[in-house]
């Protein structure tokens, strides 16, 4: 545990196979016996506050404590689709507070980082090219004269260990037969994905008088001090 400045103020280890939320709960323990801290903003990333931790610890009736997390991004693209997230929010600035119903008593803050959106489509284009370079190859596989490639089950062989290799199977329309095999770009996903890069969404409790947005997010980034 760090303060704001990076100090650490404890240290604690834990067994290599311990999950990360149940970490938690020593470190609330801590601060109220040992250091006697009753009033607090606590900051962790989305592995230790997760909604379970914050259920728990955050959301009961004696809670003391204020929290900054994120949201992960399966919960990023609801926000989307629910269009409490439009890309409009983003032209002139790349932070943006939000709301929904999904989060009561919370603050949501959209902040979009281009570089790191710029990063992530180039790192996806990058695999898709990849990608049907091999695939190609198992194409001409099934349509060359000698030692053709036959059997749905010998090409899905092939198709599966490229597609795992990548991790962009998602992004593909594969049609194996018999005696042939076809693919495609699936266009909806890739661009259902690409609607979410650089895009991040800071979760807390802290009210704004306390923390502005551009504070809140602030907080949150310096968890890379620790």
């Amino acid at each position: 545990m760090c303060d704001h400045s990076g100090c650490p103020i404890a240290i604690e280890v834990f067994e290599g196979n311990t999950a990360d939320p149940t970490t938690l709960t020593n470190q609330i323990t801590k601060l109220k016996e040992r250091f006697g801290i009753v009033k607090i903003i606590w900051v962790g990333d989305r592995g230790i506050i997760s909604s379970t931790t914050i259920q728990k610890h955050f959301q009961t009736a004696e809670r003391s404590f204020d929290w900054i997390s994120a949201l992960r991004a399966v919960q990023i693209r609801s926000l989307v689709e629910q269009e409490s997230i439009q890309l409009s929010l983003f032209d002139e600035h790349n932070i943006a507070e939000i709301s929904s119903e999904d989060y009561p008593g919370e603050r949501l803050i959209a902040c979009r980082n281009p570089m790191l959106a710029t990063e992530r489509a180039n790192t996806r284009e990058e695999l898709l090219q990849a990608t049907e370079k091999e695939l190609s190859k198992i194409v001409v596989a099934t349509t060359r004269q000698k030692k053709r490639l036959t059997g749905a089950s010998n090409i899905a062989l092939k198709v599966g260990k490229v597609v795992n290799l990548y991790k962009v199977a998602k992004h593909f329309k594969l049609d194996i037969q018999e005696n042939s095999f076809s693919y495609e770009r699936n266009t909806q996903t890739i661009d259902s994905e690409a609607a979410l890069d650089g895009l991040y969404v800071i979760r807390t409790t802290v009210e704004s008088e306390v923390l502005s947005a551009t504070e809140t997010v602030r907080a949150y980034k310096s968890l890379s001090q620790v």
